[in-house]
């Protein structure tokens, strides 16, 4: 059978030298090749955040986390 969404996540700080830009074209490539069951976590703070927001609307962003909460999310 058919399992859940496939879960792709980001840990760490949200700017321009990470390239976090690339992900919202990941996300766009999967959309446009069909694969809708795919969600996407941005765990972290960063100028770089309103972008991806706007760019990525459906995506979680938790902001930091650390400890349990942390070890949760992965």
């Amino acid at each position: 059978g058919e399992g859940g969404p496939v879960r792709l996540g980001f840990v760490g700080r949200l700017s321009t030298e990470k390239n976090v830009r690339l992900i919202a074209e990941t996300a766009r490539a999967l959309r446009t090749a069909g694969h809708n069951a795919v969600e996407f976590y941005f765990i972290g703070e960063g100028s770089e955040r309103g972008w991806l927001e706007a760019n990525v609307p459906d995506a979680t962003f938790t902001g930091i986390l650390r400890g349990e909460d942390l070890s949760r999310a992965y």
